[in-house]
């Protein structure tokens, strides 16, 4: 069986392009052939297929007064002739048996979909957030739970400017989901949806109105001999690791950090978009002692990091999906706090997998952090639950069974 996967990114930026990286290594490890197909760009791993990529577009760039550029990039997001045409030298070529898309939205578009109909590709897609239900893809406006955008009514995303609060932005998301779901691109040509969560299943179920035989939850799986926690020794900090973006809940985090005990020590690691808003946030508060921001780590370093943190935090205010931070911890045998909204509590179970706070409560999340930091004991035990239930359901095999289950099914269809 050979496999082309396909996402808009080719190096690690978040959980999606890790479970992009992962899945292509499980399917290797398993005697499987694996292509790859994304965008170009420095920071890419490399592949021997980046012969095949297409030109990255940069939308940090977007600016109002360049019309022409812009009305040229949104063209581009909604159909790109250009990547079609590559994709299909692709197809052509490799003769794939199944198509397995993370995010293409935007960047490669869903002008690819309907060729893998004509070179009788099966196509799986993993999604990772509310994308064709919601704009800003998170349920998300101004850092309030929102869905005003169900049932197609996209036109709340420009009206509320819910993208970087800017009218261009909000407008060109508002455009792509009406493009999008006016021809049905995805739920027409791909065959089976994966959510990774029980919740974003259900949602797009009864919001997104996708068929309940066409998407299936499988949830993510970790690595767990790559993130063997050698015993550290506690150290005297709490952590926040992950990139640092919209709906994450940082800034909520550093709020909360007036109502934590003074002894008690936060690192933020990592690097993204939202980290010029967050530095301020501290000096105000004069809490610029008490909170250290380390910037990217990886590697040994970020291992060792996380295996000394008491505590671990996922303060996020939207309805994360399957969050990779939470099962990393797990995996480590990690204490964590995390935000009782969304598919959170289907890993975080409270106080048995860990402890949930109440949603943009900064008050209740100092408050666990306080009555959970001294306890030793309590940390050590529901880490050890927390390991031993990644152990059962978010293993390796488990996750490789189920999306080869889902490949065979496809494939014998054809038969």
């Amino acid at each position: 069986m050979k496999i082309l996967l396909i996402n808009n990114i080719h190096y690690i930026r978040g959980g999606s392009e890790r479970i992009y990286f992962e899945t292509a290594n499980l399917l290797k490890e398993a005697g499987y052939e694996v292509i790859f197909f994304s965008t170009k760009n420095e920071k890419n791993i490399k592949t021997e297929f980046k012969e095949y990529f297409v030109d990255d577009l940069d939308y940090s760039n977007v600016k109002s007064n360049k019309l022409f550029k812009n009305i040229k990039m949104l063209f581009h997001s909604l159909y790109s002739f250009k990547v079609r045409r590559a994709l299909e030298e692709v197809l052509k070529k490799e003769k794939p048996d199944i198509a397995h898309i993370q995010n293409i939205y935007f960047w490669i578009s869903p002008s690819i979909l309907s060729l893998f109909k004509k070179y009788n590709v099966k196509v799986v897609q993993t999604l990772h957030d509310y994308h064709l239900m919601c704009p800003n893809f998170k349920f998300l406006s101004h850092d309030k739970i929102c869905e005003k955008c169900a049932n197609r009514k996209f036109y709340n995303c420009t009206k509320n400017k819910c993208i970087k609060n800017s009218y261009i932005y909000s407008l060109a998301s508002t455009i792509e989901a009406y493009f999008v779901n006016g021809f049905d691109f995805y739920r027409k040509y791909v065959d089976i949806f994966i959510a990774p969560s029980d919740f974003l299943r259900n949602k797009y179920i009864d919001i997104g109105k996708i068929d309940k035989n066409k998407i299936v939850t499988i949830k993510n799986f970790v690595d767990l001999e790559s993130n063997i926690n050698k015993e550290q020794e506690l150290d005297n900090y709490i952590l926040f690791f992950g990139r640092l973006a919209e709906g994450k809940g940082i800034d909520l985090l550093i709020k909360s950090m007036k109502y934590v005990n003074n002894d008690i020590k936060l690192k933020i690691v990592g690097d993204g978009n939202y980290k010029d808003n967050l530095k301020q946030p501290c000096n105000n508060l004069g809490l610029e002692s008490r909170i250290e921001f380390t910037g990217y780590k990886e590697g040994d370093e970020l291992n060792n990091i996380i295996n000394k943190a008491r505590i671990v935090l996922v303060p996020s205010i939207w309805y994360e999906n399957c969050p990779m931070v939470i099962l990393e911890s797990f995996s480590r045998k990690k204490f964590v706090i995390a935000t009782d909204i969304g598919a959170i509590p289907e890993f975080v179970k409270d106080n048995t997998t860990g402890v949930l706070f109440k949603l943009n409560d900064e008050k209740d999340l100092a408050l666990k952090i306080n009555e959970n930091y001294y306890d030793k004991d309590k940390i050590k035990n529901i880490g050890e639950n927390a390991y031993n239930y990644v152990k059962i359901y978010h293993n390796k095999q488990y996750y490789l069974d189920n999306i080869l289950k889902i490949y065979n099914k496809l494939l014998n269809e054809n038969i």
